[in-house]
């Protein structure tokens, strides 16, 4: 689906909304119709419930599929070392700041994602907090 979509940064016209090309309209169509079955459903809409049995097999058969197709990334020096980059408490946590405090304080946010919290958890700290070398997160949603 990606590769459908043109890397170039959107162009915008005088009311800054962006302009939408034959191109990129053309293949948003196509992956609209690739999604949708005779009916019109989404044919895909069962992937909703993401613990259903449905969903979880078409999980597993994409996997095999990308396994057979692939190789099992897992076996690799280089699957290691990335996976323990990822994981890593050593990591510079990105954030973007999103206001103030009710002290006034501006606070800044931080999605993060390890191995205690491989799914992610949302935090926030103030920005003086994340100017230090161990700054006081507060867990907003996990």
């Amino acid at each position: 689906i990606l590769s459908a979509f043109s890397l170039k940064s959107p162009r915008f016209n005088n009311n800054k909304k962006p302009i939408i090309t034959t191109s990129s309209a053309s293949s948003l169509t196509s992956i609209t119709k690739m999604s949708l079955s005779n009916d019109g459903n989404d044919k895909y809409n069962y992937l909703e419930e993401v613990e259903s049995e449905e969903s979880l097999n078409f999980a597993r058969s994409s996997n095999e599929k990308c396994l057979k197709a692939l190789g099992d990334p897992t076996s690799s020096e280089t699957y290691d070392r990335v996976l323990a980059w990822l994981e890593s408490d050593d990591r510079i946590p990105y954030a973007g700041k999103m206001g103030k405090n009710l002290d006034g304080e501006d606070i800044v946010f931080n999605f993060w994602k390890d191995s205690t919290n491989p799914k992610g958890l949302w935090r926030k700290t103030t920005l003086e907090s994340y100017k230090e070398k161990h700054p006081k997160w507060e867990t907003v949603l996990d």
